[in-house]
This record gives structure tokens, C-alpha cells and sequence, in this order.
């Protein structure tokens, strides 16, 4: 059975956080509307918000009824994360930014995502600045943590 809030809150994350666009939530919400006999009333709205602002966007996901595990959410986020890395150096050093926003408002609790995150925008700086290492070498450290963590193994 299809788990509507989960992917709701996946995409909420996502829009929330850049790697997703609103097309994105449309097209979720049509497959929605033309799979689920009883869908939320909020799907209609979603279907219907190409032309609406990110926040009531992100607003209309949130009040999809029901309950998730959120670590569970977060790791297929962070699969969302890598695959919107790709191998491009400068999403990757701005997923090592977010990644260390995230982990310092406890959005990645060390308990489940240990702490190796808080080092991955380091590696990016150290790189840049010439002191030490590459920045190819501060991706593949990224890439390596976002495969390790997400739900994508």
C-alpha cells in the first residue's frame, strides 16, 4: 500500500530544501489523484499549484494527515540528495553546507547519522582555500557519506 504522507513529506523536504521543484509536486499529485480511490483533499490542491509560491507548497505537503518516521524519511532524502549531486562540484559543496545546517539544528541526529557530516563542508573549504586536499577528493568524501547513509544501499 502506498504511503502518501511518507512521499509527501520526501518531497516536502526536497522543495523545501532546493533539490526539488514545484513541477515535481505536481506531477506527484496527478499520479496521486489518478492511483488512490480516497486520495487527501490536499492532493487536489497540490495538482493544482504550478503557479503557486514554494511556501504553500511546502504548506499543502506538510498537512497531508498521517505520521512518519522521520530518520526513515531523511535517509531517502539523502538519496534524493546524491542523486541531485550527481559529480557536480559546486551542488556538492553546497550539499556539504546544508548537510552541516541540517546536523547543527539536530535534523541528523549523531545517534543515527553519526557525526563524520559536521567534516564534509571542511573538506570542501580545505580544498578551496589550498590547504589541503582537492575538491574532487571533498566530493567523493560527500558522495561516499550520502551513499553510506541514505536508503539507496
Amino acid at each position: 500500500m502506498r504511503d502518501i504522507k511518507a512521499e509527501a513529506e520526501r518531497l516536502r523536504f526536497g522543495l523545501q530544501s532546493g533539490w526539488r521543484d514545484i513541477a515535481e509536486i505536481v506531477a506527484w499529485a496527478d499520479d496521486v489523484l489518478a492511483s488512490e480511490t480516497n486520495p487527501p483533499p490536499q492532493i487536489i490542491d497540490l495538482s493544482l499549484a504550478r503557479q503557486q509560491p514554494r511556501e504553500s507548497v511546502i504548506e499543502l505537503l506538510r498537512e497531508i494527515p498521517g505520521s512518519v518516521d522521520n530518520t526513515a524519511i531523511i535517509r531517502h532524502c539523502l538519496a534524493d540528495l546524491r542523486r541531485w549531486v550527481g559529480d557536480d562540484l559546486e551542488r556538492g559543496e553546497q550539499a556539504a553546507r546544508y548537510l552541516d545546517a541540517l546536523a547543527c539544528s539536530q535534523m541528523l541526529p549523531e545517534a543515527h547519522f553519526g557525526s563524520e557530516v559536521f567534516g564534509l563542508v571542511d573538506h570542501f573549504a580545505l580544498a578551496r582555500s589550498g590547504t589541503y586536499g582537492t575538491v574532487e577528493g571533498a566530493l567523493a568524501c560527500l558522495v561516499e557519506w550520502l551513499d553510506a547513509q541514505s536508503d539507496a544501499k
